[in-house]
């Protein structure tokens, strides 16, 4: 009897283990698949080795951003004048606004609830940085210039605003007359 009686336990202890097996089974398997998921922190460390690709960001900037910051970014837009907050104006940033690129994409992909601004994280990672980057070439203050090298790349300006790009080109020893230029091919032709 006792060894019926531990034959049918063990039976029992058995099934058990093989039914906690077989529900474990897909959630090890979601594991597995998330695990081989690139984390935020890796995304965002791709992200910033990748440059913007301003001619999307300009095509993206006119389908969800230009009806309030309007098509050139001076926030002129008949949406913009029904709003409680002006949209910002990128064509005229005031000096002190010290808004960089890494701002403009926070504020894209939080978005600014007591300005009105929506939060675009549906958009990707890159399609927002392409945004974030677009909008500096927007200055009207900024001269056209041909394309060529930047003397300072996206991964040192992409977290500087105007200003400090300024200043560090001043630090460098750029004259007070290319300044303005630098910082237009920097904006324009990020490398």
């Amino acid at each position: 009897m006792r060894a019926l009686l531990l034959g049918i336990l063990s039976c029992f202890f058995l099934l058990s283990i093989e039914q906690s097996w077989s529900d474990q089974k897909p959630i090890l398997e979601r594991e597995k698949k998330e695990a081989e998921l690139p984390t935020a922190a890796q995304e965002s460390s791709f992200s910033q080795k990748a440059l913007p690709d301003l001619h999307n960001g300009r095509t993206l900037y006119e389908e969800h951003c230009g009806l309030c910051h309007g098509s050139t970014g001076q926030a002129d837009s008949q949406a913009a004048s029904m709003l409680k907050f002006k949209p910002k104006a990128f064509a005229n940033p005031s000096p002190e606004d010290g808004m960089s690129p890494q701002n403009a994409f926070d504020v894209i992909t939080e978005g600014k609830e007591e300005n009105q601004m929506p939060s675009f994280s549906f958009l990707s990672e890159k399609d927002r940085w392409d945004i974030a980057a677009y909008i500096f070439t927007l200055r009207v203050d900024l001269p056209e210039v041909e394309k060529c090298n930047p003397s300072l790349s996206w991964a040192k300006v992409k977290n500087m605003s105007d200003a400090d790009v300024l200043r560090k080109l001043q630090h460098r020893g750029v004259p007070p007359e290319k300044r303005k230029i630098e910082l237009s091919i920097i904006r324009r032709y990020p490398q």
